[in-house]
């Protein structure tokens, strides 16, 4: 994939899908080819990501940063990252990095840490694995993602054939590794009280992990903004018309923003003391 200099556009945006999806995920969101200087990546050990990933978030961000800087551009482009679920965790983490000029963040269906039982149904799923691998969680994936009426839709049913062609080709490896990282990561600390200009958005029928941990980053978040889409874990698939035009708006005011100013530092006080409490637990 050729680099895209700084100057042709403002900003770039990343999109980062979730556990068992690959970058086919956004085609789906935007129902066919991505808008100019929109970059949909595979996360290490999905789609075409081969190999066993790091288990810490750390360094599988730092995976994809690498990606990022070496196959569409370098240097310190600005970028707005959007992250849903497990794409959500790494998005957070590279505004903790620093490694990219991140200057808007746009977090969905997503969670700073996992509740107990969530942590400990991550760390099963990785033991359970065997053979079969995730193929055996293709049916609590797609009734997770999407709501029962939206499956029983002719453009539902066909995204579901999606998603289950996509879950099916992720690697045992790269499942596992992501489930490891799903079961301890914690960004809590790092993005308490930074100023970065966000977007969250939550699908009104998602789980309550989901809902609360949405209520945690507007109160985490001053300059945040709050999206709640109809659908479940996967609403920007199911309300897609409205989650592009809210993150095309959302891009176009980065866009402003960032041409009144050339430098941007999102970070703020970000102290554990801070949270006070706030948050899934």
């Amino acid at each position: 994939m050729p680099k895209l200099g700084a100057k042709e556009l403002a900003v770039h945006v990343i999109l980062l899908h979730p556990l068992g999806g690959d970058a086919s995920f956004w085609d789906l969101v935007f129902g066919g080819a991505l808008p100019s200087g929109y970059h949909a990546l595979d996360l290490p050990g999905h789609g075409a990501a081969k190999g066993t990933p790091p288990t810490s978030l750390a360094a599988y961000t730092k995976c994809v940063v690498e990606r990022v800087q070496s196959e569409i551009f370098g240097g310190d482009v600005p970028v707005v990252v959007v992250g849903i679920s497990l794409g959500g965790l790494v998005a957070q983490q590279m505004l903790i990095s620093k490694e990219l000029n991140v200057v808007g963040l746009v977090l969905i269906d997503t969670v700073p840490v996992y509740p107990e039982p969530m942590r400990q149904m991550w760390r099963d799923r990785v033991s359970h694995l065997g053979p079969l691998g995730p193929v055996q969680y293709i049916e609590p994936t797609v009734q997770q993602w999407f709501t029962p009426d939206y499956r029983c839709s002719r453009e539902g049913a066909l995204a579901v054939i999606r998603v289950r062609e996509a879950l099916g080709n992720t690697s045992s490896a790269g499942y596992a590794a992501a489930c490891e990282i799903l079961s301890t990561a914690d960004t809590r600390a790092g993005v308490y009280g930074s100023l970065i200009k966000s977007l969250v958005v939550v699908g009104d029928q998602d789980t309550q992990p989901f809902q609360l941990a949405a209520d945690w980053f507007m109160g985490a978040l001053p300059r945040a903004a709050i999206l709640r889409l109809s659908g479940a874990h996967a609403a920007p698939i199911e309300s897609r018309k409205d989650f592009v035009s809210a993150l095309g708006g959302f891009v176009l005011e980065i866009e402003r923003e960032n041409s009144q100013t050339s430098e941007y530092d999102g970070r703020a006080d970000s102290s554990p003391g801070a949270l006070g409490g706030k948050g899934p637990t």
